[in-house]
This record gives structure tokens, C-alpha cells and sequence, in this order.
């Protein structure tokens, strides 16, 4: 097993580890043993479980292993579904949590880690803007340790937020929560090219949407920027090639550089909160609506400065992003994912309230600013 420990960026908790490569799940056992779990809850959806190179391969690693499976992860991490998780996860008596698959169920593991721990509502637990300002309830209790094996190029796994839906309004409620960072990282080759291609191209879209934002934060911090300047070098490389080979495992080790490197940047902006907005109000991946975005918010940021963005695409950032999505064969235009334009004043409304939106590199205080990003956008 290729054992790469993150240690370049200090969050004052044990440092996540990355277990990559051919033959790296040999090890899953012995991770789970050494942080004590022997009881797992495997969070994964329907197409996994049913799979037979899915979860009944993933099973085949932890002969011996107590192992209770929630096989109902949904898009976006919806409320009823990690309800239900953690139910079972309660009645199962597991001692850890253990992610199989993208986003979904990596967000899904964690918010099952706080709603085993935390005795409230998750609106109670969530993030939210209180008279301008934006307020992070401390999530104190101790959490389950979360183990993540990654079958697409996603951020989530190796960040120490979480975002549930609430089905009955469409809004995203987010929580943060470093106790629920992932303690192993599992990027087995296997998984990662049964993944299909255009699940690996939504997911490596919003990776790069993150990326852009990241670099657009204008860090001092050298060892984020050199993380990001990678990850731009390894997506240029392999979102334009889907008859790569190597291509899901290159834009996983992009998408953890830039998961690391973005809690250090300030990054995640514009494109970040009407993204997560549009996704999770209309149901569809957050990877195809960033994509036709974030080129017109690089053109909104430019009088930032933008610097280090110009210096990573080695030409006009705006463009130059714009070329690389539509080489990758992304979507260029809202419409074309299926967004109804008279949504558009409900989702900047909506938006201006997300977290992210704070860190945009010039203040938006004004939805009509994000309206009008959105119907360029169109």
C-alpha cells in the first residue's frame, strides 16, 4: 500500500493519510483496526450495492469486519436519507463510518458522525447568517472516526465540512465539524475507472471550479498556492483525455490538493455559492452548473488582482478556462443543464445567504450582482 501522509497543511488534528494506488485496499482492515473500529457503517448508494464489482469487492477487503451497510445515500445528502443513517447506525452500535463513493456519500458518512453525536436538528447545527454576519454553531461532542474509499475526483473527501438538504424547502443546510475529517483516504484504481465518464467529468468540473476560486484568493500562503498551481497542471492534463487510463486517478489527486489547499486560501466564492445553490434547489450535479459559471466569475474578480490565476492558465484566466471546460466537453451555458431561466431571481436570492459567498475576493451585497453573473451565465 502507497501511504502518502497529508501533512503540508496543519488543521490541529491528526493528519489525514492517502492510501493510493494498486493493491491500496489491502490495508483498509488494518486502518479501521488501528483507529479501533471494528464495527463500520459503510455509507454507499444503490448502484454501488447492487454492483457486484461494487460493494461486494469493497466487502471483500474487510473479511472479518462487522460491517452494517445504509445502501441509501441520495444526491445532495438529502435530510430523510442521513435521518435514516444514522438510525440504523444507532441500532447497529458501529464505531466508525466508512464512505463508499463520491460526494454524496462522503458528505452523507460525516453528517451521519453528527447526527450520532450532536442532540439536536441539523437546522439547530447548521451554519447561517444571523444580521449580517455568518455564524458556525461549535459542534463540541466527540465524533466517529470516517474513512472515505473515493470512487470519483471530489473535495469533499478531505474536507471537514458537510451540507444536507432540506427536501421540503431545497435549501443546503451547512455544518462544519473538523472532528469528521477523514482519517484514511482509499484511491484505488479499480473503483475509480468503473466510475463512468461523465460522472468523472461533473465531479473533476467542480473540482476545477474550486481550484480557479482558490488560486483567485490571492494567498500568501506558498504552500496552498503550490498545492492549487498542481492541481490546475494535473486537470489541464486529464479533463480534456476521457480515453485516458489514468485520467479518474490524476483528477483525484487534483481534487486532493485542491480540497486541502482551499481551507488555506480563503477560496470558494461566487461560482461556489450559486453552484451549491443552483444544485441543490433544482437537483441536478453541482459540477455542471459551476462549469458555465465560473468564467464569468473570473471576469467578475479580475479587479482583484487574479495574478496568480493568469500565472496557472498561462494566459487570459477567463478565456482560458472557458477553453478548457468546453475541450473536457462540459457545459458552457445554464440552459443547456436544464435550468428554467425564471428561476433565476429565486437562486440569487437564495445564494446570498450561502457561507461561501463571504470569501468572494470582492464583496457581493446585493443578489441583483449574482442575477446578473446568472443571466450572463445563461
Amino acid at each position: 500500500m502507497s501511504s502518502v501522509p497529508m501533512t503540508a497543511f496543519s488543521h490541529g488534528f491528526p493528519p489525514m493519510r492517502v492510501a493510493c494506488g494498486a493493491g491500496c485496499l489491502d490495508g483498509l482492515a488494518n486502518a479501521l483496526a488501528r483507529a479501533g473500529v471494528g464495527r463500520p457503517l459503510i455509507c454507499c448508494g444503490p448502484t454501488l450495492a447492487r454492483d457486484p464489482g461494487g460493494l461486494a469487492r469493497l466487502l471483500g477487503f474487510l473479511d472479518g469486519v462487522v460491517c452494517t451497510v445504509f445502501d441509501g445515500v441520495t444526491p445532495h445528502s438529502t435530510i430523510p436519507s442521513v435521518t435514516r443513517a444514522v438510525g440504523l447506525a444507532r441500532e447497529a452500535g458501529v464505531d466508525g463510518i466508512l464512505a463508499f463513493g463520491g460526494g454524496s456519500a462522503v458528505v452523507t458518512a460525516r453528517a451521519v458522525a453528527i447526527g450520532l453525536a450532536e442532540d439536536a436538528p441539523f437546522h439547530a447545527l447548521a451554519t447561517r447568517a444571523e444580521g449580517g454576519r455568518i455564524v458556525s454553531p461549535r459542534l463540541a461532542r466527540p465524533k466517529l472516526p470516517v474513512f472515505v474509499v473515493q470512487t470519483t475526483p471530489n473535495t469533499a473527501s478531505v474536507k471537514a465540512g458537510t451540507a444536507v438538504k432540506d427536501t421540503e424547502t431545497g435549501r443546503r443546510l451547512p455544518m462544519f465539524d473538523p472532528k469528521t475529517r477523514t482519517r484514511v483516504l482509499f484511491l484505488d484504481p479499480v473503483f475509480l475507472n468503473a466510475t463512468p465518464q461523465e460522472v468523472i467529468r461533473l465531479a473533476a468540473l467542480q473540482t476545477l471550479s474550486q481550484t480557479v476560486e482558490g488560486l483567485a484568493a490571492e494567498t500568501p500562503d506558498p504552500f496552498a498556492v503550490a498545492a492549487l498551481r498542481h492541481a490546475m497542471d494535473l486537470l489541464s492534463e486529464a479533463l480534456p483525455h476521457s480515453d485516458s487510463p489514468d485520467r479518474a486517478m490524476i483528477l483525484s489527486q487534483a481534487a486532493v490538493l485542491t480540497g486541502e489547499a482551499t481551507d488555506h486560501t480563503g477560496g470558494g466564492a461566487i461560482a461556489a455559492a450559486l453552484s451549491h445553490t443552483i444544485a441543490s434547489v433544482l437537483d441536478l450535479p453541482t459540477g455542471a452548473v459551476a462549469a458555465p459559471i465560473l468564467p464569468h466569475t473570473i471576469r467578475f474578480n479580475a479587479a482583484a488582482g487574479g495574478r496568480t490565476l493568469q500565472r496557472a492558465f498561462g494566459g487570459e484566466p477567463s478565456a482560458a478556462c472557458r477553453d478548457l471546460i468546453a475541450a473536457a466537453g462540459g457545459p458552457l451555458r445554464l440552459r443547456d443543464v436544464g435550468v428554467p431561466q425564471d428561476s433565476l431571481p429565486a437562486i440569487a436570492e437564495t445564494a446570498m445567504s450561502d457561507y461561501f459567498l463571504s470569501r468572494n475576493p470582492i464583496p457581493v451585497t446585493e443578489s441583483d450582482v449574482l442575477l446578473d453573473l446568472l443571466r450572463t451565465s445563461y
